[in-house]
């Protein structure tokens, strides 16, 4: 959620508590009871969007991170175990293709890291009986595939979580949108507390003024009264 948005929804909640603390003012005229309930329903709902969109992403980050380290980590035992390898068996094509380090891998896009695993394992498999002496076996390269296909499980669900994300965000927008005409419509029944409830009335609409809290906001202002 953005900045101006929470500002916005601590300002709908401060409405609402306005309003919730003087219905013996505001009772003999129900639409403005009905009109608060909208912006009470539409604050929550918000606010529901925002904490799932929140959600949809927490954990997903943090446990691919870890499971590309972690892949990473074992490309660079095999790759290092066929760079030994070649170097000792004058292999000087083989060398210089897996004369590689880290920083190439932390660098590649997610797809190009599991499509280099998958091509190097093809080629590695050729000569692994080879390598067992380098501390490479069949086993660290079913190991290296196991981890592989996990990582790709999990930008899957980032991709996915992703989605969701875009989707509650439409979805924030739009509830935000609705609440808006809520208060407007709110705004316009409070002008019937001017004479009755002057008090009340400036109390509402000095709460209807979003805070600045320090970060660029978009600004909401009540409706005017009419001129005379």
């Amino acid at each position: 959620m953005e900045k101006h948005e929470e500002n916005f929804l601590t300002m709908c909640d401060g409405v609402v508590e306005l309003m919730d603390n003087n219905t013996d003012k505001t009772g003999s005229i129900p639409a403005i009871g009905e009109t608060v309930e909208e912006v009470r329903t539409g604050a929550v709902q918000a606010k529901a969007s925002d904490a799932t969109m929140d959600s949809a992403t927490d954990g997903v980050a943090s446990g691919k991170q870890a499971a590309e380290n972690e892949l990473i980590k074992r490309i660079l035992i095999v790759t290092g175990a066929v760079f030994s390898y070649a170097r000792k068996n004058n292999k000087e094509e083989l060398k210089v293709k897996y004369d590689v380090s880290e920083t190439k891998f932390v660098r590649m896009r997610d797809t190009e890291l599991g499509a280099y695993v998958h091509g190097m394992k093809k080629e590695v498999q050729e000569f692994v009986d080879q390598l067992v002496s380098y501390g490479v076996k069949q086993d660290t390269l079913d190991a290296l595939d196991a981890q592989t296909s996990a990582y790709e499980k999990l930008i899957g669900g980032q991709q996915a979580a992703t989605g969701l994300r875009s989707g509650m965000r439409t979805s924030l927008t739009s509830q935000i949108a609705v609440l808006r005409e809520s208060l407007e419509s709110l705004d316009g029944l409070m002008l019937q507390m001017q004479e009755p409830e002057p008090d009340f009335y400036n109390t509402y609409i000095a709460t209807r003024v979003i805070k600045d809290l320090g970060t660029r906001h978009l600004p909401e202002e009540p409706t005017p009264p009419p001129t005379a």
